[in-house]
């Protein structure tokens, strides 16, 4: 017999993850699965992934804590769910939605019935303390720098929300100046756009020795 519950540890603050397979791949190929989700950074488990970015694979401890049938292994789960209080379960129900396998159909449904649903603020507080800290991708930060600001570097907001016009620059080591876009100036003299964000909202006072003087 190959299934049953299992549960991965931290072995630096004793946290815990339960899970089960039914599968007849057995435990083994789970915690394989999770292993490679986990090295690629692409977990289902927000939390889970955090720490194991944080730690490291050394640090984590495969367990099995007892083998079953099939149709056994949810209440068993269920039975070390409620009894270990395991902290990185994001749901404390047996048969919880990650790692199960969905159709097309299915998530079209559940796409359907779920579009224009508003959270309240404690899952939305839930859905920000999972995705806390976890690393963006690259695609991902070009994704958003593209729609907030565009390739030209112009804000897409509404009018009058911020200023996404000329500013006056000049670089205390050259004298240079130069009038152009925040985000034009941080192109052309590869400096990081954020710097420059806050430099023209006066949270810092240089930008790699470029000054903002005013906004033209």
């Amino acid at each position: 017999m190959n299934t049953g519950v299992y549960q991965i540890k931290n072995t630096i603050n004793n946290k815990l993850y339960i899970g089960s397979s039914a599968s007849k791949y057995g435990i083994k190929y789970r915690w394989k699965r999770h292993i490679k989700e986990l090295r690629k950074n692409e977990h289902g488990n927000g939390h889970l992934q955090n720490s194991w970015n944080k730690y490291g694979r050394d640090k984590f401890l495969f367990e099995i804590l007892e083998l079953c049938c099939p149709k056994e292994c949810l209440s068993k789960e269920q039975y070390y769910l409620d009894k270990l209080q395991p902290e990185y379960n994001i749901y404390k129900t047996a048969g919880s939605p990650y790692g199960r396998i969905v159709s097309e159909e299915t998530k079209r449904k559940i796409s359907t019935t779920l579009k224009g649903r508003k959270h309240s603020d404690e899952s939305k507080l839930k859905m920000s303390l999972v995705s806390k800290g976890k690393p963006k991708t690259f695609a991902h930060k070009n994704s958003v720098k593209n729609r907030l600001w565009g390739k030209n570097g112009i804000l897409r907001l509404r009018k009058g929300t911020r200023f996404s016009g000329n500013y006056r620059f000049k670089n205390v080591k050259t004298n240079q100046e130069v009038i152009c876009g925040k985000f034009e100036l941080a192109d052309n003299f590869n400096i990081d756009r954020s710097f420059v964000y806050k430099m023209c909202n006066g949270k810092i006072k240089q930008a790699k020795g470029w000054n903002c003087i005013n906004k033209v």
